[in-house]
């Protein structure tokens, strides 16, 4: 079971590189259009993945979260900005339960 969150970000046109060379954020995870992929198309998008939380637990990996998110702020806005990045997406590991419906909420704070 994969645990924690990571931030994911992406564009076809975003300069991964370039950002990345001024940037105090530690990906985890780099690609760039047109490298190959294991049984898959090439990148069509480059981006990363930043961990925010290695937590095993949702409570945890959204106070994690939070925390980066408040400590890492002016460098997520000049990310936000930065020209051909598409897309922005957190990405919580959520343990399945044995149940007809599973639901999970997250604090006003994500709003």
């Amino acid at each position: 079971m994969a645990a924690g969150c990571v931030l994911r970000v992406s564009g076809a046109a975003f300069k991964v590189d370039e950002f990345l060379a001024v940037s105090d954020l530690k990906p985890c995870k780099i690609w760039r259009v047109g490298e190959p992929r294991i049984k898959k198309p090439p990148y069509l998008y480059a981006g990363f993945n930043l961990p925010t939380s290695d937590a095993d637990e949702l409570a945890a990996e959204i106070a994690d979260t939070i925390h980066f998110l408040t400590q890492n702020r002016c460098e997520l806005l000049r990310l936000r900005g930065t020209p051909g990045l598409e897309e922005m997406v957190l990405d919580f590991a959520i343990s399945r339960r044995n149940v007809e419906a599973q639901f999970d909420r997250f604090p006003a704070e994500f709003v």
